[in-house]
């Protein structure tokens, strides 16, 4: 069973799934009514009295509930039945899910209604006898709802019993134990009991030829079916050297382009063969002359057939010859080949099993003869498994061994790679035993889900190659392609999107699946959150143009309005920061009411969180309110020239969170907004660049100090870029051991030259003491120091 629902459900994937119709309960039209009490008669149940007003038939419904509990308390329902029971339940779930948001609109005008009255408690008899009339309104108006909400619920909880009960019986089913397929009673009814169906089949074919009617019919329609069969035919096996010859063509055409039409052309090739397959069991069933269990074998056709057909473009894509694939993927030559024909044997094993399988499923047979017939199947596939499973390793072996001097392949992928063919042989072992000593579902669990999921992994590694070659086709550059982004979401997307393939690969039931995306479209409660994916999508998309809006704004602003202003470019950066803050806080405020999130349902998660967020944050909210403070009070403005914690330097931008400055030899320190707020800065620019400098010199002892001061005030006149009212002022500082200390203190226009006006005067005071013939106490000019 496990490897036909595997293949058949492989086969219908590829021929892009199959239509499936159920039957649903009919809804009882709705009615209009206004007045429950004067329209409807009071002694009917008031469940039928707000089914009518809503639309559904809640008698029905309790008699369908109670007649599934019943099924669900019996001992050991047949799969058959709970599987009906669990249709009927969804279709009666569907019908509910959108009358539980019945009368929301009204329902919160009648509440905002009695929020108005306000207290009632002492409140006038007028408002009091009003303030009932709503709430008896609004109890009616709830009502259909909460209605819907239990019936709902109910049908919910039934479909969760019945999930439960079917897959304790899958897994069950996977522990069941008969006698081994090699015990000697088994073995001759195994003899017996293939030689039956083989006569069986036989007899019941030469019967239906014989068969006058059958014949007779099959003349009337001999000219569709042969013409189908030949379609067919051609169609398996033409479309390959067509699609061959068309690529060398197009190879020709678009050289750049090889492996998109490549990929492009085995695509179409193995949906065409495909529809061949479709065409041909189509021409089988429409000739008219087969029995039971040659048509059962004949339905099995398009599952065996797509299992080849999806084998073989999965193993000539992974194994391709005419790519240069990326390292660990690179296999030489042989390795593709190789693995290339171990994948069409795969294919051609699990066909021939499924073929086998059905053959013993047209009657009633043991576990243990099914086992049986099963072993050499599994047998095989588990060898050639193997044989895959060590052809990979050693290809990743082979590979991590020459990255060591190469550094070209990702250690990561080798690694990965070696890991799957490793468990590929360890499966290949392991199944094979497990059958041998009985438990034959279990050992077809373990081995037909490895195949596949190696097959997934395959197809999914290479289709991640077609979107890059795409990527690199579009960009004209495999480099640019290489380091885009797109082809990582694109990768990242399709794993996604593989993840349900894979469950049920591995057992998941599709209505399994069907129920996790019920429970996502429903959403799920966070804290009092509904969060649904249309909620979060509304969500992402609101605050998505908010936030494009925002910059668009601030790009206006920056760009256009505030430059025409009287602004300096500290304030105007402030209030593009300001607008930018301010947009973000309007978008997420749009986006939480757009998507019907309700933020006060979180209040109580936030107050749980508050403690240790303001622990875990604290600094970070500092900074924060710091960076407010600054943008606003605008103490420290861009282009400043700041001194702050030893660190001095021009500012060059503020943020909500730090600011950075810019040092004097080009380098960048950010320092935490919340130090310049609480901490000593000197601003040596704020309102005017005018600042001070001082220049110190010594002198030898002897030295006339009237003189020495004379000529500090003359050098820093003489300066342009001093101011001179006030005029520089001169000092004698004291005396060392061997010098006389003197400054000079000045104005300059800008203190951003200050450090060149310094050096000016140091050298013009250098000059004239040499002028003067001022003598240090070794006899030479003194040098002033800075």
């Amino acid at each position: 069973m496990m490897l036909r629902h595997l293949i058949a459900g492989f086969a219908l994937l590829l021929a892009s799934g199959a239509a499936l119709a159920q039957e649903a309960p009919v809804a009882v039209p709705e009615e209009t009514a206004t007045d429950v009490a004067t329209e409807v008669a009071p002694d009917l149940d008031p469940r039928i009295v707000y089914g009518i007003m809503s639309g559904i038939d809640y008698s029905a419904w309790a008699d369908r509930a109670a007649r599934v509990e019943a099924l669900v308390a019996l001992p050991s329902p047949s799969s058959f039945a709970l599987d009906r029971a669990r249709t009927d339940l969804v279709a009666w779930r569907d019908i509910f899910s959108p009358q539980r948001s019945q009368n929301v609109a009204r329902i919160a005008t009648v509440q905002a209604q009695i929020t108005a009255l306000g207290d009632t408690a002492t409140a006038a008899p007028a408002i009091v006898a009003r303030a009932t009339e709503l709430t008896a309104q609004l109890s009616a108006l709830q009502a259909p709802a909460r209605l819907a909400d239990e019936a709902f619920a109910q049908a919910d909880g039934l479909i969760a019993e019945i999930d439960r009960l079917l897959r304790e019986r899958q897994n069950a089913a996977l522990m069941v134990r008969a006698l081994s397929p090699l015990s000697p009673s088994v073995l001759s009814q195994t003899y017996a009991e293939f030689t039956s169906r083989i006569s069986g089949l036989g007899a019941e074919v030469y019967a239906s030829v014989q068969n006058q009617n059958r014949l007779a019919a099959f003349a009337d329609r001999a000219g569709l079916v042969i013409l189908m069969l030949l379609g067919s035919l051609v169609m398996i096996f033409g479309i390959g050297p067509f699609t061959r010859r068309l690529r060398v063509a197009l190879g020709q055409r678009f050289p750049d382009a090889d492996s998109v039409t490549g990929y492009l052309m085995a695509l179409c090739r193995a949906v065409v063969q495909l529809l061949g397959v479709l065409l041909l069991t189509n021409a089988l069933k429409e000739s008219g002359l087969f029995g039971y269990r040659a048509s059962i074998l004949i339905n099995a056709l398009p599952g065996a057939g797509g299992v080849i057909i999806m084998m073989n473009w999965v193993g000539g894509r992974f194994f391709t010859q005419a790519r240069a694939n990326p390292p660990p993927f690179d296999f030489s030559p042989e390795v593709r080949q190789k693995g290339k024909h171990l994948t069409w044997e795969l294919g051609w094993m699990m066909a021939g099993g499924l073929m086998l399988l059905e053959l013993v499923s047209t009657s009633e047979t043991p576990e243990a003869v099914r086992n049986a017939f099963s072993l050499p199947v599994v047998l095989m596939v588990a060898f050639t498994l193997f044989r895959f499973g060590r052809l990979i390793a050693r290809a990743a072996q082979s590979e991590t061994a020459t990255a060591a001097d190469t550094t070209a392949a990702n250690p990561i992928w080798s690694f990965a790679l070696r890991i799957v063919g490793q468990g590929a042989m360890a499966l290949a072992v392991l199944a094979p035993a497990i059958m041998l000593i009985g438990f034959g579902q279990g050992a077809e669990w373990l081995l037909y889900p490895a195949v596949m999921t190696l097959v997934l992994l395959a197809a999914l590694v290479a289709l991640q190659w077609f979107v890059f070659d795409v990527f690199a086709l579009i960009m004209h550059s495999r480099d640019v392609a290489q380091s885009s982004l797109w082809p990582v979401l694109v990768a990242i997307a399709l794993m996604v999107l593989s993840l349900p393939v894979l469950a049920l690969i591995w057992g998941a039931r599709v209505d399994d699946l069907g129920e996790l995306a019920a429970q996502l479209a429903e959403g799920f409660d966070i804290g009092g959150l509904q969060l649904s994916p249309m909620a979060v999508l509304t969500f992402i998309i609101v605050f998505g143009i908010g936030l494009m809006l925002t910059r668009l704004v601030q790009a206006v602003m920056a760009g256009t309005v505030l430059p025409r202003t009287r602004l300096d470019r500290g304030g105007q950066t402030a209030l593009v920061s300001g607008i930018r803050y301010l947009g973000l806080t309007a978008a997420a405020l749009a986006a939480f009411s757009m998507a019907g999130l309700n933020l006060s349902s979180l209040a109580v998660v936030a107050g749980a969180l508050s403690v240790g967020i303001g622990f875990g944050m604290q600094n970070i909210v500092q900074n924060f309110v710091s960076g407010i403070i600054l943008l606003a009070g605008r103490a420290i403005r861009q282009g400043d020239w700041i001194e702050v914690g030893g660190v001095s330097g021009y500012v060059r931008e503020i943020s909500v969170r730090s600011t950075r400055i810019e040092t004097f030899d080009r380098s960048d320190v950010i320092v935490p907004n919340a130090s310049l707020v609480a901490g000593q800065v000197v601003n040596w620019t704020r309102g005017n660049a005018v600042g001070r400098i001082t220049v110190a010199a010594t002198t030898a002892y002897g030295t006339d100090p009237v003189q020495v001061m004379e000529i500090l005030r003359a050098a820093a006149e003489s300066h342009p870029m001093v101011l001179l009212s006030p005029k520089p002022t001169v000092l004698m500082t004291g005396f060392a051991a061997d010098t006389m200390n003197f400054e000079v203190k000045a104005l300059v226009r800008d203190i951003n030259a200050g450090g060149s006006v310094r050096s000016d005067i140091t050298v013009e005071v250098a000059r004239r003491f040499n002028a003067a013939g001022i003598q240090s106490r070794n006899g030479l000019a003194p040098l002033p120091v800075a």
